[in-house]
């Protein structure tokens, strides 16, 4: 969480992305608890891969409502 922070803080970007493997549900399950929004499933370099957006006005709407 801190670390997102910085990015939409200290950085002033306006979304970051994260990838997983499909398989790996701990970690899709981490990046929905922070607010990520599955995007879609795509090959990388010969691998499914999934994509995950999270737009700063989402982070601060759920840091909002904590």
């Amino acid at each position: 969480m801190a670390i997102i922070d910085y990015g939409f803080k200290n950085l002033n970007i306006d979304k970051i992305f994260a990838i997983t493997d499909p398989k790996n549900n701990n970690s899709k399950k981490v990046l929905s608890k922070l607010g990520f929004n599955f995007q879609e499933t795509f090959d990388y370099e010969g691998d499914l891969t999934d994509w995950f957006e999270l737009n700063k006005t989402d982070w601060e709407n759920k840091k909002a409502n904590r």
